[in-house]
């Protein structure tokens, strides 16, 4: 992954998963994908101690597509470990 990428995701750019997709290994793209629904999950919390939930349901909206995501992903990895 290079510097630049890494560089959009720290500053949480808006990158579309088809570009990255294009750049990056697939065993890079599940890591990604786990790391964008904890930085969601962090946001909600901190959202939740400070109080300030003016768009929870924005993000909370983000974290189950984030959580889908991940599910479907690792069942695949499930089933290519029993076959």
């Amino acid at each position: 992954m290079s510097l630049e990428w890494v560089e959009c995701l720290e500053s949480d750019a808006d990158i579309d998963e088809e570009s990255m997709q294009s750049v990056i290994n697939p065993g890079a793209m599940k890591v990604l994908q786990v790391i964008a629904l904890a930085q969601l999950c962090k946001m909600l919390e901190a959202q939740g101690r400070s109080s300030k939930l003016e768009n929870s349901l924005e993000l909370l909206s983000q974290l189950y597509q984030e959580y889908e995501q991940v599910k479907t992903t690792l069942q695949k990895e499930l089933v290519k470990e029993v076959l």
